[in-house]
């Protein structure tokens, strides 16, 4: 047996455990995402403020959080054409129309 043999399934053992690693890599990097989030996710928390503001009957004092705009903004204005730049509070117009589009009930839904 020549020693070019010997070698072969070490080759092969060390190719094997290389894609291997790729793919892990490649599931971590996915996993970890890019820091934006989902439609459902964004709209999601959307929700929840509607539903803290409504709970609070829609006083001006409770603002927009500003890591649901910051995460959330392009997303729900893309997917769902709010722009929740606008508005910063729970008392403003906009901000009832738009939670009125997703289930959270006020004087501006039908």
């Amino acid at each position: 047996m020549s020693k070019a043999a010997i070698a072969v399934p070490y080759i092969i053992a060390l190719v094997i455990g290389l894609i291997i690693l790729a793919v892990m890599v490649y599931l971590f990097l996915r996993a970890s995402g890019s820091g934006k989030l989902s439609t459902e996710e964004c709209r999601s928390r959307f929700i929840e403020w509607c539903g803290m503001c409504s709970n609070l009957r829609w006083s001006p004092s409770l603002s927009l959080p500003q890591n649901l705009v910051d995460d959330c903004r392009d997303v729900l204005y893309r997917h769902l054409s709010f722009n929740i730049s606008e508005y910063g509070n729970c008392g403003e117009e906009d901000a009832k129309k738009d939670c009125c589009t997703v289930g959270v009930k006020n004087e501006f839904c039908p």
